[in-house]
């Protein structure tokens, strides 16, 4: 009897993909069928740690041809990830709100934008 194989992180991160544009696409042709969402008023903006939430957002952007927009803060966090954690843990908790190195240039044109985080 063959031992099963535990799903790649590739496998783990297509499957994610697919839920959110089936999800995706099933709102969007409840809407209506004849309107067609002109380019530039979605956006997929995002925070990548390790690059997973990179990749998937990459596929979202591509597959819906949105905007995209990599949120950096004006100070990187530390490289080891405890300690990561603890200082944004910190920072939830006293309400400390970070600085971006930039922003989003006329986000008043979105009328759906997506959020991408590490979890």
């Amino acid at each position: 009897m063959e031992r099963p194989t535990s799903p790649s992180r590739r496998d783990i991160l297509t499957a994610a993909l697919a839920l959110l544009l089936i999800g995706g696409t099933s709102m969007a042709f409840a809407a209506t069928e004849s309107q067609q969402r002109p380019a530039g008023d979605a956006l997929v903006a995002y925070f990548s740690r390790s690059g997973n939430t990179r990749v998937i957002t990459g596929q979202i952007h591509r597959a819906l041809g949105t905007d995209l927009f990599e949120t950096q803060p004006d100070t990187p966090y530390p490289e080891d990830s405890a300690q990561t954690v603890d200082q944004a843990r910190h920072e939830r908790d006293t309400g400390y709100e970070r600085f971006l190195k930039a922003g989003v240039a006329n986000f008043a044109k979105y009328d759906m934008v997506f959020l991408g985080f590490p979890i």
